[in-house]
């Protein structure tokens, strides 16, 4: 859970903070299935505070290649192996982190992660891939996360976000596609042409279950298909302290 929770709440502090590092071209893989990705949640746009709704996230360096593969197999691969492929890295996180993030300057923005020198996930930032696009190329995923982020626990000079991503995992493949929603919106429902905002590249053993923290809340749901608020069949978040979303 640990994990986890840096892995989403870093690349979220990044975004709060306005920190983007630039990026350029994805090194593309033929290979299947994609075993490999971290995403480097890094925006050019700023969040104001104490406003009723959230900021797009933008980044220009984002890839419109929605499919993108990597070669890498988190877990598994090791970072001279990173090195050796993708060279030195733009920017690295301070040492003695839990996690070491590094973040490169390819298209797409990807961050790297690892744990004890070992490969843990690779993000990369997306454009123009719609969950209709997704959907049709890769069928429906198998759970539908949402996380939520209460910010004002994050980020205290921000105060009172509560930032919602959606995550649609595909865990045999060993990836998701992710989203930002905020709490003007109605983030249990899914609808053909919201744009995906990113990839994340994991551990094809990474379980995917209803989770409560300090910092991240999240529920995790069967997909029901668009436009059907997947709570309201569920009805997974009775008694769960935090304001939802309203449509």
């Amino acid at each position: 859970m640990k994990n986890k929770i840096l892995t989403i709440v870093l690349p979220v502090l990044f975004v709060l903070a306005s920190c983007a590092p630039a990026a350029s071209t994805v090194p593309a893989s033929t290979a299947a299935p994609i075993q490999t990705s971290i995403v480097s949640i890094q925006a050019t746009a700023t969040l104001q505070p104490n406003t009723s709704a959230i900021t797009p996230f933008v980044n220009e360096n984002a890839s419109t290649e929605c499919f993108l593969n990597i070669d890498f197999i988190p877990g598994k691969t090791g970072m001279d192996e990173v090195l050796s492929s993708w060279g030195n890295p733009s920017q690295k996180s301070p040492p003695g982190n839990f996690l070491e993030d590094w973040y490169f300057d390819f298209s797409g923005s990807p961050r790297v992660t690892f744990q004890e020198g070992i490969l843990n996930t690779v993000t990369f930032f997306l454009k123009d891939c719609s969950l209709e696009k997704m959907i049709h190329e890769l069928g429906p995923p198998e759970k539908v996360e949402i996380i939520v982020l209460v910010s004002d626990v994050l980020v205290s000079d921000v105060g009172g976000y509560t930032i919602f991503v959606q995550d649609f995992h595909y865990t045999a493949f060993g990836f998701s596609y992710f989203r930002f929603c905020d709490k003007t919106q109605d983030c249990y429902t899914f609808h053909a042409n919201d744009i995906v905002d990113g990839k994340e590249f994991y551990p094809s053993n990474r379980t995917i279950e209803d989770a409560t923290g300090s910092v991240i809340r999240d529920r995790v749901y069967n997909w029901h298909g668009f436009d059907v608020n997947v709570e309201e069949i569920e009805d997974k978040i009775q008694g769960f302290p935090l304001e939802t979303p309203t449509p």
